[in-house]
């Protein structure tokens, strides 16, 4: 278990010791239940609008609509057209993101959060050496923000789940996750979030701004999207571009609730389902239909043979796995054949794997968790990563070869003999139950806010800052009335003028420096600008430092070839109005220095029928011309940007 000494201000330094074989105990499961018949009754209304069959995806998402009239607008074409204001039942956030959203949140001035919450410390902590030593030095680093998001989360009445206690996805499935849920789960990125849709759940990425909204009690606007018949694991959807996955409810989703304390939760679903609730209507229709552990057991034949890892990793994210595979002395099998078992903490999967192998070195990895875009796990461009099975990922380890094939081909022990795996069998669910290990990990159930907690931010903090509410574009200070003001265009993509990564230029002064350079001295001489970029802006940036630190330096509009969903959303959330080219060979005909202005959006604003918003560009050799382009905001998002954020929009509703 890991056990806390020498308590500091709230957090503890923590160590290893025994696990405990202490049973899970029935958890509380009032706020971790959704209310069914209210689902089920708003779902009838909606079916009166709709008149069709619906997937199981729109079930949930329809049934969490705040006014079914307004969103759904008669019937008609609603995927990918319309946009959903949605209520969402809970709302989980990662360390390295919550820290913007509750400084978002303190800032609308209220006393507690509008639905159930937790905090959960898992992407801070780097991989390096293994659990004991990763998770110690992590606190030490981190502890200013630790020390932050303990103290913020007892002001405001918000579940802390510390450093060790698991990553955020798996500590969902285990106790919050429930069939016919909707979450809005603030990650690093989209990517991770729908592995809770494993339990029949819709659980979807958001930005800090969005998690706010749901914390605030605000509606939480969403673009209806797409529905996808696809046959995988719900944590791989993103691999396709899905926004979540999920699944109808099953015995197996049942008998795993019971498992982990949550027979209550179990038998009203049960009740839902009889009710059609959590499945897809006979005849519902798909607009795209793709087709498409035993590890322990693995490990224990190559250790009987005598054969150990050629290189391996292995994380068990949470501390209920941690303790439940240490008792039943799968850790040791696994660290018998050569693994390194990791803290409970996200790793290598986000980028926090201190590597010292093969650093700039081509080379191949092979892991069982999605995402796997260059630079992603260890920060070397040159690593090619490979997606598999849990299975496949440990037969592989004994092997170190891509070439091997672990149903056909045989490795060589030491004595010269031949070594087949074979096929491996296991468990479902443990057949004794899951440990609950370390039970000073669990926080206090839907706790109250204390208001006399003093949030801990240090006056001399480099890493956390109250925020000031940003200014509208559209004050006295701008001439053309609800149109920009005229923005100096700072670079375009990665720089491909020059070829260079951050680096961008300021022609007015005959300069030349880094993004953040360039952009504070604009910000010093009252020049906002612009970002021209390409495709899929954003990816992987679903943090809302990269929607926030434009902001603040004065970027008042980026105009992309494509936007990566959750940072578009963030970008309209913090007053950047994200514009696409209609035609992307436009993106080539605007340069650094470019002088560009709205024309169009003023009319956009006002709601006048048929509006459109072009960019005209003013070249450094005196050049004039207009571009067409494109938007998605809707008619609340462009509240937000009218009064210079959505914050400031939600202050000013209150």
């Amino acid at each position: 278990m890991l056990r806390g000494i020498q308590p500091q201000r709230g957090l503890a330094v923590l160590k290893r010791t025994l696990a405990t074989d202490a049973p899970l105990v029935e958890k509380s499961c009032a706020s971790i239940t959704p209310p069914y018949p209210k689902l089920i009754q708003k779902l009838e209304h909606v079916r009166r609008i709709l008149k069709r069959p619906l997937t199981l995806s729109e079930k949930i998402l329809y049934s969490h609509l705040v006014d079914p009239e307004k969103s759904l607008a008669g019937g008609g074409k609603i995927r990918g057209e319309a946009y959903l204001q949605l209520h969402p039942e809970r709302v989980a956030m990662q360390d390295a993101s919550a820290q913007m959203a509750l400084l978002q949140f303190m800032s609308a001035g209220l006393p507690q959060c509008a639905v159930p919450t937790s905090i959960h410390c898992d992407h801070l902590i780097q991989a390096s050496e293994g659990a004991d030593a990763d998770l110690k030095r992590s606190i030490i680093s981190n502890q200013e923000v630790f020390e932050f998001l303990e103290s913020a989360a007892r002001k405001y009445g918000i579940e802390f789940w510390r450093p060790g206690s698991g990553i955020i996805h798996q500590i969902v499935l285990e106790n919050y996750a429930a069939p016919g849920m909707l979450m809005s789960s603030l990650t690093i990125s989209d990517s991770h979030t729908p592995n809770a849709g494993g339990l029949g759940m819709l659980a979807i990425g958001v930005g800090g701004a969005d998690a706010v909204d749901a914390m605030t009690g605000t509606p939480w606007e969403l673009k209806a999207p797409q529905v996808v018949g696809l046959a995988t694991i719900a944590n791989m959807g993103a691999e396709v571009g899905a926004t979540t996955s999920t699944f109808p409810y099953t015995p197996k989703m049942n008998a795993y609730l019971k498992a982990t304390g949550r027979a209550p939760v179990a038998i009203a679903a049960d009740a839902a389902a009889s009710q059609g609730f959590l499945s897809p209507d006979d005849g519902a229709e798909y607009d795209e239909v793709i087709e498409i552990t035993r590890v322990a057991d693995l490990a224990r034949q190559a250790q009987a043979a005598g054969i150990k890892t050629k290189v391996a990793v292995a994380y068990c994210g949470s501390e209920q796995i941690r303790a439940t595979m240490e008792r039943d002395n799968v850790t040791a099998t696994l660290e018998g054949v050569g693994a390194v078992v990791l803290a409970n903490a996200c790793g290598p999967c986000i980028g926090q794997w201190e590597r010292v192998d093969r650093k700039d070195e081509e080379n191949a990895i092979l892991t069982s968790f999605n995402r796997n875009f260059k630079s992603r796990n260890d920060g070397n461009r040159l690593t090619m990563n490979f997606l598999a099975s849990p299975t496949i990922v440990t037969a592989m380890s004994f092997s170190g070869k891509l070439s091997f094939n672990p149903i056909t081909d045989s490795l060589t022990l030491p004595s010269g003999e031949a070594f087949k795996f074979t096929p491996p069998s296991g468990q479902d669910l443990p057949s004794t139950g899951f440990a609950a290990g370390e039970v000073s990990y669990y926080p206090q159930p839907n706790p109250q806010p204390q208001p006399d907690v003093q949030v801990a931010i240090k006056p001399d903090s480099q890493r956390l800052e109250l925020l000031e509410p940003f200014t509208t574009h559209f004050g006295q200070s701008n001439s053309r009335g609800l149109e920009l003001p005229s923005l100096k265009v700072l670079m375009r993509a990665v720089n491909d003028e020059g070829g260079d990564v951050n680096k961008a230029f300021d022609h007015d002064m005959n300069v030349s420096g880094t993004i953040p350079e360039i952009a504070k001295s604009f910000k010093a001489r009252h020049q906002p600008w612009a970002l021209i970029v390409d495709e899929n802006y954003g990816e992987g940036s679903a943090r809302e430092h990269a929607a926030l630190q434009p902001r603040f330096y004065g970027c008042a509009l980026i105009l992309a070839r494509s936007f990566a969903r959750i940072h578009e959303t963030n970008l309209k959330k913090q007053g950047v109005l994200p514009l696409w080219f209609a035609d992307k060979a436009d993106y080539s005909r605007i340069g650094s220095g470019d002088i560009i202005e709205t024309v169009g959006l003023a009319d956009t604003i006002r709601g006048v029928p048929g509006a459109s918003i072009k960019i005209r560009v003013t070249k450094l050799n005196g050049e004039i011309f207009d571009i067409q382009t494109k938007h998605t905001m809707s008619r609340d998002q462009l509240k937000w940007l009218e009064a210079g954020s959505a914050l400031n929009y939600i202050r000013s509703q209150i």
